[in-house]
């Protein structure tokens, strides 16, 4: 382990974990093979692992496993969500329990709290696009968007799936 700053690995007994910044995994206790660098970042993590912060508050709630986060505040509410990417200033910073998100400039993904693998990979990072996605049986999974592209008139998106030999999480 290796700590720089004050209350750094503060409570830690996990192994192979990095932290950089006043307070940067200040409770981890038996979280493993994180990386946190920045003040308060993966602040609540306790037993997470594999986790990678960069920047002040990154995934400063996160909880849970194979997160990383660049920027500040990226993934800051994140607290079980798995396997999400943020890659710019305040990008997924509300999502908390949404899985397998990536969301790549600043402020994208903003206000996503729960949504999972849908439709902003692929699209501009600088359009505004507000989302909504839903699960159900059998494999079903759906997702609808509005999307304002810039300089042009915005357009509506929608996927929906079922009976997938995937459950809902993995869609």
């Amino acid at each position: 382990n290796s700590a720089f700053g004050y209350r750094s690995l503060y409570t830690n007994r996990g192994t192979a974990n990095s932290a950089f910044g006043e307070s940067a995994l200040v409770v981890n206790t038996s979280g493993n093979y994180n990386n946190s660098f920045g003040v308060r970042s993966l602040w609540s993590n306790i037993t997470g692992n594999n986790n990678n912060a960069f920047g002040y508050s990154a995934l400063q709630q996160n909880t849970t496993n194979n997160n990383s986060a660049f920027g500040y505040r990226a993934l800051a509410s994140n607290t079980t969500g798995i396997g999400n990417s943020a890659f710019g200033h305040l990008s997924l910073t509300a999502n908390t329990t949404g899985i397998y998100n990536t969301a790549v400039g600043g402020i994208s993904l903003q206000q996503n709290t729960t949504g999972g693998y849908k439709i902003r990979a692929g699209l501009d990072t600088k359009w505004k696009i507000g989302d909504r996605t839903g699960r159900g049986d059998n494999g079903a999974s759906s997702a609808i968007a509005i999307v304002w592209p810039t300089g042009h008139s915005p357009f509506l998106i929608t996927i929906y799936t079922s009976e997938s030999n995937k459950n809902s999480e993995e869609l």
